[in-house]
């Protein structure tokens, strides 16, 4: 059916709710904190924010083997006529994360996509997670053409636009995250807080936590809140490294 950014989501769905019909299979890829994010509102807009009435199932890539997968995406719930179905990190593409001892092979693959090609029982919705996807894949060409692929990656490089796109998603996560206590960050505090901690949006959350409980009443995040709260544990990819060096920045490099 369609392939869409993180970014468009919200609008998608709302779009969905306005008649459409939602797909009954997902793939949702990238960044873990933003694919958990995404997954959390497929849930909401599948259940319409009642869970109750819907059976839902959560496995874990490289833990199960692809015959249970298949039994639980096919098989009716005794306990309700819907049914939500979540493979996280599943090992469907090279490169992927290793969760488990567990890894599928061609053979196995096919058959997920055969099952998928053919349909889904009613009422019946399937989620599957991965860190990353190769979009030359059958597997993936599958689940596109049946259902909904959403893009969570965010660039890595060093270049202009994707230092603006990694700014954007963790000004993105600082607001949603300082909103609920009512406070906002000034831009020399959120510079000192990016520096500290680099693009890993885990860390960020759990920073911007800190520093909300350690601002107390204070309505206002400034520099000293990040450097009484925050230290010091970036990790720049070797690929920003390696960047620097092919682009001959020696400042940069260094």
């Amino acid at each position: 059916m369609a392939l869409i950014k993180f970014t468009q989501v919200k609008t998608y769905l709302a779009d969905i709710k306005s008649g459409s019909q939602l797909p009954q299979v997902f793939l949702v890829y990238g960044e873990n904190y933003i694919v958990r994010q995404i997954c959390d509102r497929l849930n909401n807009a599948l259940t319409d924010n009642d869970s109750s009435s819907f059976s839902s199932e959560i496995l874990e890539g490289g833990s199960i083997s692809m015959g249970d997968v298949v039994e639980e995406i096919t098989t009716l719930s005794l306990l309700s006529s819907k049914k939500i179905v979540t493979l996280r990190q599943a090992p469907l593409f090279p490169g992927a994360d290793k969760t488990g001892d567990i890894s599928f092979n061609t053979s196995e693959i096919a058959h997920l996509g055969d099952v998928i090609e053919k349909g889904l029982p009613e009422n019946h919705y399937f989620i599957i997670t991965t860190s990353t996807a190769d979009k030359r894949k059958k597997i993936y060409k599958t689940i596109e053409s049946q259902g909904l692929c959403i893009d969570c990656t965010v660039a890595q490089g060093l270049r202009k636009a994707d230092q603006e796109e990694q700014n954007k998603v963790l000004l993105g996560l600082a607001n949603q995250i300082l909103g609920r206590s009512g406070k906002t960050i000034d831009r020399q505090a959120f510079g000192l807080l990016n520096e500290q901690t680099g693009f890993n949006l885990d860390m960020m959350r759990q920073n911007l936590e800190k520093i909300v409980a350690y601002a107390g009443s204070r309505n206002m995040i400034e520099t000293s809140d990040v450097r009484a709260v925050v230290q010091r544990d970036r990790k720049d990819p070797i690929f920003s490294l390696t960047n620097a060096l092919m682009a001959k920045d020696v400042e940069q490099a260094l």
